[in-house]
């Protein structure tokens, strides 16, 4: 497989997901630049990720960064699937290896995203890992968003 698609159970679709997605399937399959996963959501944007690349496609911008972090919707490349096997999935300790936070952590790794993020989630639902309401997520989302979209200002020059 060239790729797979990976959502978690409390992903929330938008209106036009189908529409964008078949923007972004079209630009993965198309695009020279390597990359390990789109992720249609960030959960929490990591103070030092690092544009790498903006690309324009059919109405959308495909921003190239270095880390990421949520396992809500992601779509991961052949060239991620032997660096997941590298994740120890016997350390059950949910404050330092989760899969995400293992990716993150990850010193080469080509994220693919969008702004806004592709998708959402249902905040009535309840994190199985953590134990308390997606609600809690709300504002971690909301500032992962506004940050990216101010380093893709700072990336374009367009303020400090």
């Amino acid at each position: 497989m060239d790729y797979i698609i990976i959502c978690e159970d409390d992903v929330e679709f938008g209106i036009d997901y189908e529409k964008q997605l078949l923007k972004i399937e079209q630009y993965l399959q198309q695009t020279t630049r390597n990359w390990h996963v789109f992720s249609g959501l960030i959960s929490h944007l990591h103070p030092e990720t690092e544009i790498k690349c903006i690309d324009a496609f059919q109405g959308v911008e495909f921003i190239h960064i270095n880390k990421m972090v949520s396992m809500v919707f992601n779509i991961y490349h052949r060239s991620v699937f032997d660096k997941v096997l590298l994740w120890d999935e016997t350390d059950k300790d949910a404050e330092t290896n989760t899969i995400d936070r293992f990716l993150e952590g990850l010193p080469d790794l080509d994220v693919i995203t969008t702004v806004p993020f592709l998708v959402g989630h249902h905040e009535e639902c309840a994190s199985t890992l953590w134990g308390f309401s997606n609600a809690t997520y709300n504002e971690m989302i909301h500032n992962s968003q506004e940050s990216l979209k101010n380093k893709v200002l700072v990336y374009k020059g367009l303020t400090r």
